[in-house]
């Protein structure tokens, strides 16, 4: 790892804290994890724990919708679940969607393909026997479909030649080369993708059946190797961020086929997806939904059309914060703004934090003319309010100026809204958060800033 997992106590060092992405391994998580659930919804109990015993004490396979906005803290959270259930010795792959698969065009055919890879995986890694049988179905399948030879895929993304016949039998090493490189190929190569795309779904039922083969078989062989004798676990993530037309096409025309695969499966569902007419159809293919709420900084009374401070909220997002980076590194009440300007969207306040500190880095270096970085430097309003302004103008270009008569109705209490594409487009961009529990919607306060910072503006 690039930085040691310290508290940061000069902006240099936190600079790198920033921008580490979600937690994954114990190390990250017992130096930098903040339990969140209470600032989040603070009427239920931590909605992780409850996933896990959700698919603890289901003998048959559990697949669940995993929703929120992009940045909220779904990843970490994804990997706390992953990390709990493999304490209790349950098998679990986690699939990383947006680095293995083109996100922009992705279908159905293509996330199973990267499920049985995963699994797969899996089975190298904790060197599960699984039979061989199973195995070479799996092989001449691609032989006979799909007329696929093993060859060298050292560009595929994964171990080849003596390090993999090294840890796992020859013919899983080279099944999961083929499956890797199949992979790889749709995600790359356009010509070879609509070719296997063509092929694969005509027999879908066969390969479905294939996977499903290889579950039964891995579930049993991990038996053997000490894990628990249940449904193996596959976490996806990142999947939300592939684009609207390929989300509406995998789970509205064919959530039946991710169903039909007999393991756990959590698969990220695009929050503003809630919002599509279609969603109570999508949610009766699958077990349960499982929300992870933005973190609130303050309750909306519907009858009174007023906000109730919610002291939880930014307490932890302060926490979040100054796990990573010592608090003397901000002057006086610019950390308080900063979490109450992003309106607890995570994503947004790293952002913020981040940006201000490269600027006051860039300026201190500027200042002392290559005498060094004072270690004391810290940030300060006006960095605050760089990060601030950029951040505003990036959410203010990501949607029309027709929505502005959307945008001032949620602003003055219409907190609550039916299905429409214009409400979509807003969440995607980050202009407008949903809230759970008491669902509700609300500005980014930032973008409540730009309607009034250009009010007049329009009115001329």
């Amino acid at each position: 790892m690039p930085f040691e997992l310290k508290k940061a106590d000069s902006l240099f060092d936190s600079l790198s804290l920033l921008k580490m992405g979600a937690l994954g391994s114990q190390e990250e998580f017992a130096a930098f994890y903040v339990a969140a659930a209470g600032a989040r919804n603070a009427e239920e109990m931590d909605r992780t724990e409850q996933t896990m015993i959700s698919i603890q004490v289901s003998p048959s396979p559990r697949h669940i919708l995993c929703s929120g906005h992009l940045g909220c803290g779904k990843s970490t959270e994804l990997r706390r679940l992953g990390s709990m259930l493999k304490q209790e010795d349950f098998l679990v792959g986690i699939g990383i969607c947006d680095e293995n698969l083109d996100l922009t065009t992705v279908k159905y055919t293509d996330l199973i393909l990267f499920i049985l890879e995963t699994l797969l995986q899996c089975a190298q890694d904790k060197d599960i026997p699984v039979c061989e049988k199973t195995l070479t179905n799996i092989e001449s399948y691609w032989k006979e479909e799909h007329a696929i030879t093993f060859t060298d895929t050292t560009d595929a993304g994964i171990k080849a030649g003596a390090s993999i016949e090294a840890q796992t039998p020859k013919l899983l090493s080279r099944v999961l080369s083929i499956s890797a490189s199949v992979r790889s190929d749709l995600r790359i190569q356009s010509e070879k993708r609509n070719e296997y795309r063509r092929k694969l779904e005509p027999s879908l039922n066969v390969f479905i059946g294939l996977v499903n083969d290889f579950i039964e078989d891995i579930r049993s062989a991990g038996v053997k190797k000490g894990f628990m004798d249940a449904p193996p676990i596959v976490l996806l993530d990142q999947l939300e961020k592939a684009n609207v037309e390929a989300m509406a096409d995998l789970f509205e025309k064919h959530s039946q086929d991710l169903v039909r695969l007999r393991l756990h499966l959590v698969i990220p569902f695009p929050i503003y997806m809630c919002y599509t007419p279609s969603y109570n159809q999508i949610k009766n293919y699958y077990s349960d939904e499982w929300i992870i709420p933005m973190i609130k900084l303050q309750t909306w009374d519907e009858k009174t059309k007023t906000y109730d401070p919610f002291a939880p909220g930014a307490d932890v997002l302060h926490k979040i914060i100054t796990k990573r980076m010592d608090e003397s590194l901000f002057t006086e009440g610019v950390l308080a703004k900063m979490i109450k300007k992003t309106g607890g969207f995570l994503r947004d306040l790293f952002t913020v934090v981040y940006d201000a500190a490269l600027n006051a880095v860039t300026r201190e270096i500027s200042l002392a003319e290559g005498k060094g970085i004072k270690e004391k430097s810290r940030i300060e309003e006006k960095d605050m309010l760089v990060a601030l302004e950029k951040l505003q103008s990036s959410i203010s270009r990501m949607f029309p100026n027709s929505s502005r008569a959307r945008l001032e109705k949620i602003k003055s209490g219409e907190k609550h809204y039916a299905s429409d594409q214009e409400l979509m487009v807003l969440m995607q961009s980050g202009a407008v958060f949903e809230y759970n529990g008491k669902r509700w919607l609300d500005l980014h306060p930032l973008v409540a800033d730009w309607l009034d910072d250009t009010r007049e503006i329009v009115k001329e």
